[in-house]
């Protein structure tokens, strides 16, 4: 157990895995997933793809901080070279920028 908050470091052999909550947005508990040496982001439905032109199914969502939960993910993984969202096809840091303009 781990607090959601801080996140969580995990260590495979030479990788470096980082569990982090970027705070509410498409769920209430929408977690990401880092691989350092990768460089690959697992955004989850947090993340929306390239070809998304809303930001789909809302129920669970927190409208307010969905955009300062992307703006805290373009801050924390300045280096990030792909970006996997939960549907669609991954993109490199533009997804992230792309889910911020659907707002």
């Amino acid at each position: 157990m781990f607090a959601i908050h801080d996140g969580l470091l995990l260590k495979s052999g030479d990788e470096t895995i980082e569990v982090w909550f970027p705070g509410a947005s498409h769920s209430p508990d929408n977690t990401t997933v880092y691989f350092r040496s990768k460089r690959v982001l697992f955004g989850g439905c947090a993340v929306k793809s390239i070809d998304s032109t809303n930001l789909g199914n809302t129920f669970d969502a927190d409208i307010e901080n969905w955009p300062t939960a992307i703006d805290a993910l373009i801050r924390r993984y300045p280096d990030v070279d792909l970006v996997i969202p939960c549907h669609g096809n991954p993109g490199d840091r533009a997804l992230l920028y792309h889910t911020r303009s659907l707002f």
